[in-house]
């Protein structure tokens, strides 16, 4: 009871430094009290908290991804979405809920998995096949009509609040229900930045930011015992390597993008090298944790939440090898 205790006030305590440093709100212009960052120093950003924690890291990356459909949503309705101080999306990019068209909008029911974020979640946002087609909409829903299932018992992550959640014959104003290909009122220019590459992009650092907390623990613990860390160096130094490769190349494509000029082969090049990354990291934080002895099986190690959150970070479905 004590543990769950901690995780609860620590899982607010991450929440309300997301509102006090808008950290949900890197992808919004001024005029939505966003920070208007950049995709790089976003991506900076999130690997850096990531580093801090590896629940707040997720819960920023998460939380702020949802503001690429600010821009696809009715313009009067996002302003008032996005606008409060603590505005925060969640929701689920799987198409497993169904949409029945009736006057002025939608009924919505359906079940969605690892909605991150949904307990301090304003809105939510899900895909739905519309009756009779082949064809989805997206949907964006008030928290009062969302039931959460508080179900997620994943192996890391504890405190991200990734339950499922489900609507039952909901009903969705046409102002309220949106397409992802159909932008309404570009305010931040990530907001038509290929949807893929951008989710990608604040995943990753969540995985490299965790295993470099890993890298910081293991040297403690190999100087604390006069062991040689010429071997974890040696990985520490390859994963950095492969880390500013992927900074490097994601400045490129964003400044090609701001001039109009993106070159989707090296996106391309880019997705590969993330996915890359990832496996490469999970396999890395595999041998590091191998090498530090019995210590580190307890939950309690930091060395172990790393581990568990980054297993858990890095089999996100965006991230996966095909």
């Amino acid at each position: 009871m004590k543990q769950e205790a901690r995780s609860d006030k620590m899982a607010q305590d991450f929440h309300q430094k997301a509102i006090n440093e808008k950290l949900y709100k890197l992808f919004l212009s001024e005029d939505f009290g966003g920070r208007n960052e950049s995709l790089p120093s976003a991506v900076d950003l999130i690997h850096k908290l990531s580093h801090e924690d590896g629940d707040l890291g997720w819960m920023v990356a998460i939380g702020t991804g949802g503001n690429y459909f600010c821009g696809y949503l009715d313009p009067e309705y996002a302003k008032e979405v996005y606008s409060t101080i603590n505005s925060l999306v969640a929701g689920s990019g799987a198409t497993t809920g169904k949409a029945k068209r009736v006057d002025g909008g939608w009924k919505v029911s359906g079940n969605w998995k690892y909605a991150s974020g949904c307990k301090n979640a304003t809105i939510f946002t899900f895909n739905a096949l519309i009756e009779g087609t082949e064809e989805k909409i997206s949907v964006a829903i008030d928290p009062i009509n969302v039931t959460i299932h508080d179900d997620w018992t994943g192996l890391g992550l504890a405190i991200s609040d990734t339950h499922s959640v489900s609507v039952m014959d909901v009903f969705v104003p046409d102002h309220q229900s949106f397409s992802g290909s159909e932008p309404k009122m570009i305010t931040h220019p990530v907001q038509n930045y290929p949807f893929l590459e951008f989710a990608v992009l604040c995943f990753i650092p969540v995985v490299d930011g965790i295993l470099g907390k890993m890298f910081d623990h293991a040297l403690e613990i190999f100087e604390s015992r006069n062991w040689d860390s010429e071997k974890i160096e040696a990985l520490k130094s390859e994963v950095e390597d492969h880390w500013e490769e992927i900074r490097k190349l994601t400045n490129i494509s964003w400044q090609a993008h701001l001039n109009n000029d993106l070159d989707l082969e090296e996106n391309a090049r880019l997705m590969e090298l993330c996915l890359a990354h990832n496996h490469q990291c999970r396999l890395v934080a595999t041998d590091l944790f191998g090498m530090l002895g019995m210590a580190v099986l307890y939950k309690e190690h930091p060395i172990n939440k790393c581990f568990r959150d980054l297993l858990t970070a890095s089999q996100h479905s965006l991230l996966k090898q095909v």
